[in-house]
């Protein structure tokens, strides 16, 4: 499952056929919203989930007049059936006055173009995760990416607008100056719940932050209610301040012996210059007494990635990559083109580098994967982000 920047589209490929066997043009599904303006309406975020009808699902996330600097940009999410694309979620407006110091906004459920404060609505909304489902009560995550911010949200089949029910986000003491929250994996064990962030950006509130210097971050919440940053990685330190260049998509790796591991796409990973030029990798950490630990950055054999955007393991030893390639590609065979590649990970040792990146790549540790499957979805447009899904 990829969503598709450039082409306002989402699309299902399958394994091993390496087929696509579906897709979705927003321009068709919300015509008021994606053609009127005979524009893009970019989509973010796209998996395939389960209601509790066992019935298959695609949620997706989208900007109409996301790109259009004359317009007022803004967000949506839908649910639809996989089969029938019937919707049976959908939002685009919010409650938040359970959280007031997030949206001084002091009427709930405003319509997102009549609302002139970014943080009263969805500002470029990247990854989703399903936390429940029950009956027409979805409740879920998303990634609200220009407003630096995660939101939980309990949407309603029927109604547009979604109650906004937890934030994690500038407003937390422990957030910090970052910016660009994009790619998560949030999970609950044991009734502690876990956060995974990737962040494109950092403040001057950093040191030597900047664009394009990012990091990953874990969040932890029990019992207290209260979230609490448990580590950032590459370490958060005055004497050394380690950043990755853009990077996007995060996922954790589980270990064989039951220790903990992370994957992200380390989108600039090769490049010679902070938040702009080409060349990315996929890095891998382990975390050792509670603590990040760098393993590597690893490039697909034989191929070069241009703009890797997301990770998702598919198995404990193969991930799905997502390689935006170059915007141009689009509108322009001559430029690198977006796929999506199935590689088996390098195994994981703990590394004395940092991972942080640097022109001469001084911190990193470049291994190689090899292609297991693809490229999928090959020159579809601009690949944002994937979801794998077995049946």
């Amino acid at each position: 499952m990829s969503s598709d920047e450039n082409r306002s589209l989402w699309y299902i490929g399958e394994l091993p056929s390496e087929e696509m066997v579906g897709s979705m043009d927003m321009a068709e599904y919300d015509p008021l919203a994606c053609f009127r303006y005979n524009q893009r309406c970019p989509v973010y975020g796209a998996q395939i989930w389960h209601d509790d009808l066992d019935v298959e699902q695609v949620l997706f996330s989208y900007s109409p007049q996301g790109e259009q600097e004359t317009l007022q940009r803004y967000g949506k999410i839908a649910s639809v059936d996989k089969s029938t694309h019937q919707t049976e979620w959908f939002v685009d407006r919010f409650d938040f006055q359970r959280h007031p110091n997030t949206c001084s906004q002091l009427r709930a459920c405003v319509p997102p173009d009549q609302i002139s404060e970014s943080a009263c609505r969805l500002d470029q909304p990247h990854e989703m995760s399903v936390v429940s489902v029950d009956g027409d009560t979805l409740v879920m995550w998303v990634s609200d990416s220009r407003n630096a911010r995660l939101l939980k949200l309990r949407l309603t089949k029927g109604d547009p607008c979604g109650e906004v029910i937890d934030v994690l986000g500038e407003t937390h003491p422990e957030w910090g100056g970052y910016r660009g929250a994009n790619g998560f994996e949030f999970w609950d064990e044991d009734g502690v719940e876990h956060m995974l962030l990737s962040i494109k950006d950092t403040t001057d509130a950093v040191v030597d932050g900047g664009a394009g210097k990012g990091r990953i971050v874990k969040w932890q919440r029990s019992s207290d209610a209260y979230w609490h940053r448990v580590w950032v990685f590459p370490p958060e330190t005055d004497s050394q301040p380690d950043f990755l260049n853009t990077p996007h998509g995060v996922a954790r790796w589980p270990q064989q012996d039951g220790s903990e591991g992370f994957l992200y796409a380390h989108s600039l990973g090769l490049s010679d210059k902070w938040s702009l030029g080409h060349g990315g990798t996929i890095g891998g950490g382990l975390v050792r007494d509670g603590m990040p630990v760098y393993s590597f950055d690893a490039t697909i054999e034989g191929v070069q990635m241009t703009f890797p955007r997301d990770v998702v393991l598919s198995s404990p030893t193969t991930a799905l990559i997502t390689d935006s390639g170059s915007e141009q590609s689009a509108i322009s065979d001559l430029d690198t083109p977006s796929a999506v590649w199935m590689v088996t990970l390098p195994t994981a040792t703990a590394s004395e580098l940092s991972g942080g990146w640097g022109v001469s790549g001084e911190n990193q540790t470049i291994l190689t994967m090899p292609i297991s499957a693809g490229p999928l979805l090959h020159n579809t447009g601009y690949l944002f982000s994937s979801d794998w899904h077995a049946h």
